[in-house]
C-alpha cells in the first residue's frame, strides 16, 4: 500500500533530519516532483528536489502502524 504526503523542506537542517528520519523506516520512501521521482532516504536526492519546494512523499508499506509512525515523525514539515 502507498500512502502519500506532502512536504516542506526550508533549511538544510531540516533536510538532515528529514533523511535521518526516512532511513531510520526499511520501507520504500520516495520523494515526488511532478515526473521526477528520487529516493527519500538520500541526502543528496533530498536538496536537489526538495529545498524550499512542497514536494510529495510516498511511502510504500503494508502496516498501518508503520505508516503511522512515520506519519508522526515528518509531521512537522507536512503542509
Amino acid at each position: 500500500m502507498e500512502t502519500k504526503f506532502r512536504v516542506k523542506l526550508e533549511t538544510m537542517e531540516d533536510i538532515r533530519d528529514f533523511v535521518y528520519v526516512t532511513n531510520s523506516f526499511p520501507d520504500d520512501i520516495d520523494m515526488v516532483n511532478g515526473r521526477e521521482s528520487l529516493n527519500a532516504k538520500s541526502i543528496i536526492a533530498v536538496t536537489y528536489l526538495a529545498l524550499g519546494t512542497e514536494v510529495g512523499v510516498h511511502i510504500i508499506s503494508n502496516n498501518a502502524d508503520t505508516i503511522n509512525e512515520f506519519k508522526d515523525a515528518i509531521q512537522k514539515w507536512i503542509v
